[in-house]
């Protein structure tokens, strides 16, 4: 009779420490679910054209504001988790901008934000974010590195006639 008692427990303490541990960490990740902040998705839409000339002109459109432009600042995760990229422009196909222009992105490509750095010139397809007054871009636009982009001839071709000021 000592034995099976002894036993069993043995095996009443074996099984109280699985449900300790389990128990501990279905603990751990209810409080980290409960604590998840906002999180963000990156999703952009398929584009199924292949003409370069018919992207650039959707781009050109969709945009408030077209320019190339070196980096000369980046400040890095803003309290919004969005990033400032400072630009010294270079030329303008859509938009008069200021030599200096501010670009929000996202700080990371899973809330769709491009990743610039500081010293290389871009292509910037940027629009104008209602929201925070100011020009922003994403991974979702045609904004790419200048160097040995495509985009400049097809731009060069649109016409002129639907630049307007920015800022006002």
């Amino acid at each position: 009779m000592r034995r099976d008692l002894s036993s069993l427990l043995k095996e009443r303490e074996s099984v109280i420490k699985i449900m300790k541990k389990y128990f501990i960490t279905f603990i751990f990740v209810l409080f980290f679910a409960l604590n998840v902040s906002e999180s963000f998705a990156c999703s952009c839409g398929i584009l199924t054209d292949t003409n370069l000339e018919i992207l650039v002109n959707r781009g050109f459109t969709e945009a408030s504001a077209v320019f190339s432009g070196k980096v000369v600042k980046i400040e890095q995760k803003q309290k919004n988790g969005f990033k400032k990229v400072a630009f010294k422009v270079g030329k303008s196909w859509k938009t008069r901008l200021k030599n200096k222009v501010i670009v929000t992105t996202g700080e990371d490509s899973a809330s769709c934000g491009y990743n610039f750095d500081v010293g290389k010139i871009y292509l910037v397809y940027a629009y104008f974010d209602k929201e925070n007054n100011q020009l922003a871009t994403t991974i979702c636009t045609r904004t790419s590195p200048l160097k040995f982009n495509k985009d400049v001839e097809a731009l060069n071709k649109i016409e002129k006639s639907k630049i307007k000021s920015f800022p006002k």
